[in-house]
């Protein structure tokens, strides 16, 4: 993460780069994330397997309490086909807060 923020860094894209930190933090190490795409100075994507819906609970609770975050909202949550288990695919959206003053 640091090696990504030291290429990225620029003081216009400071909100961004904090928004993502926070979603990396936010998502537990067993979950995979299958996709993840960075609007630079606007939101921040992420796909991928969750281990129920309590955890995805947390994880927008978590975000949303972060001082980058503007909104966090869960897009899709779906039970995964031929798993037995209580995985489930999502996607979610979090918008930065404002970068300009």
């Amino acid at each position: 993460m640091s090696e990504l923020q030291q290429f990225l860094h620029a003081a216009e894209h400071a909100a961004t780069l904090d928004l993502l930190s926070a979603v990396v933090d936010a998502v537990p190490k067993e979950w995979w994330l299958t996709r993840l795409r960075l609007v630079p100075g606007h939101s921040v994507w992420v796909e991928g397997y969750a281990d129920g819906p309590q955890g995805l609970t947390q994880m927008l609770q978590s975000l949303q309490r972060e001082p980058s975050v503007r909104a966090a909202e869960l897009t899709s949550m779906d039970p995964v086909p031929d798993w037995t288990n209580p995985w489930r695919q999502f996607s979610a959206w979090m918008t930065v807060v404002n970068e300009q003053p």
